[in-house]
């Protein structure tokens, strides 16, 4: 209901949730699946390093000053079989 039943923003939330399990903390770019920030558009894992953060910027977990969640889950779970 949160979600207002949109299938978009409720794959893109389930991303978000399982990447936590792999230790992506929120990112600060609009585009990526590990934002809240809104409104914009479609997300995907973002092939680019970013500043984490929710409503502002911030050291990523662990102390990191960026990360990019595309990479890291290239790196744990490698790419998909062609």
């Amino acid at each position: 209901q949160q979600l207002d039943n949109d299938v978009r923003a409720i794959c893109e939330a389930i991303g978000m949730e399982v990447a936590h399990t792999y230790g992506l903390d929120h990112g600060y770019e609009c585009k990526d699946v590990m934002t809240y920030l809104a409104p914009c558009g479609s997300k995907r894992f973002v092939d680019k390093d970013v500043t984490c953060g929710e409503t502002k910027k911030r050291a990523c977990a662990g102390g990191a000053p960026t990360q990019n969640s595309y990479r890291r889950l290239l790196q744990l779970l490698g790419a998909r079989a062609k």
